[in-house]
């Protein structure tokens, strides 16, 4: 119905058959693959409960703000006593030094058509192989399947320390999506071409596109 309308605005401006340009590049295959990814983003949407929670232990780490503080005190103390040749005291003083988390953690996404959201973490200590490499070699088929993997990397132990994100992301799309997603840019192309040229009407081709 937008197309039409669209297209008797063009005609009544002497413009381009936009029903006639852009109807066949958005029909097929653009019209059901964005139904098919419209259902990714819905099983994201559902399951983001338990992604939020994953994403804040990605991010922040497991340990409380408290426990985080705790541990450097004492880590900070036996580096001092260590510096004096007092580091046999740190035990008897201190106790045993508590274990710290891993410095690295992995978040993991999969969505397969038909099925829930799957979410992961993983405590890594030693940094994995990021990028293509971690994605394995499974592949999305269709829109709505979908894949990531974000490591965040723990670099430097002082206050010069930082994190390092590396996140590595794919979604299944058709063979011909280049090809199709460059003819639907030229039709846009030509039609906001006329539009802009002394005879073209922008208002009557934005009008029809909204209807």
């Amino acid at each position: 119905a937008g197309m039409a309308a669209a297209a008797a605005d063009g005609h009544a401006a002497g413009g381009p058959d936009l029903r006639g340009r852009l109807g066949p590049c958005a029909a097929f295959p653009f019209s059901p693959n964005c139904l098919l990814f419209s259902n990714l983003c819905r099983a994201l949407h559902e399951g983001r409960q338990c992604f939020q929670v994953s994403l804040g232990h990605f991010l922040f780490g497991t340990e409380s703000d408290f426990d985080r503080r705790l541990s450097d005190a004492s880590a900070s103390v036996r580096a001092s006593l260590a510096c004096v040749g007092a580091d046999s005291w740190a035990e008897a003083l201190l106790g045993t030094a508590p274990e710290r988390p891993p410095p690295h953690a992995r978040l993991l996404l999969r969505r397969v058509a038909g099925r829930p959201v799957e979410v992961g973490l993983a405590a890594l200590q030693e940094a994995g192989p990021g990028g293509p490499e971690a994605m394995g070699e499974e592949t999305p088929a269709t829109y709505e399947d979908a894949r990531l993997v974000a490591d965040h990397l723990s670099i430097g132990e002082d206050a010069a320390g930082y994190s390092d994100l590396q996140i590595t992301a794919s979604v299944g799309a058709h063979d011909d999506l280049v090809r199709d997603s460059l003819r639907l840019f030229g039709a846009l192309l030509s039609v906001f071409a006329w539009a802009a040229s002394p005879e073209g009407d922008p208002g009557a081709v934005a009008g029809g596109l909204r209807r």
